[in-house]
C-alpha cells in the first residue's frame, strides 16, 4: 500500500498536468482557471494549518467553515456544476491525507 505522502504527491501532480493542460487549450475548452488554483492551495493550507496547530474543534471547523465556501463558490456564485462534480473528491482526498500527514499519520 501507498503511504499517504506518495497519494498526496500523486494528487498535486494530477492537478499540475490539468493547470497545464488548461492553458495550452482553447478558451472554451479550458476548465480551470488560476483563481480556482488559487483557491485551492489557500482553502488547503486554511485547513492543514487549523489541523496541525490544533486537532479536535478547530480541525472539524476548519472542514466546514471550507466546504461550506467551496459549494458556495461553485454553486451560488459561479454557477458551475462540473467544477463541483470535479474538484470535490480531489479536494476531499487532499484534505484527509493532509490532515493525516499534519496529525503524523504519513
Amino acid at each position: 500500500m501507498k503511504s499517504e505522502t506518495q497519494i498526496f504527491l500523486t494528487l498535486f501532480a494530477f492537478l499540475s498536468f490539468l493547470s497545464f493542460f488548461s492553458e495550452i487549450a482553447p478558451k472554451e475548452y479550458r476548465f480551470i482557471t488560476l483563481i480556482d488554483m488559487l483557491w485551492l492551495i489557500g482553502s488547503f493550507i486554511g485547513v492543514a494549518g487549523a489541523c496541525a496547530v490544533a486537532t479536535g474543534l478547530p480541525c472539524a471547523g476548519a472542514l466546514a467553515v471550507f466546504s461550506f465556501l467551496n459549494i458556495f463558490q461553485y454553486i451560488v456564485v459561479t454557477n458551475d456544476v462540473i467544477k463541483t462534480l470535479l474538484f470535490t473528491p480531489i479536494v476531499i482526498l487532499m484534505m484527509y491525507y493532509a490532515i493525516r500527514i499534519a496529525r503524523g499519520g504519513g
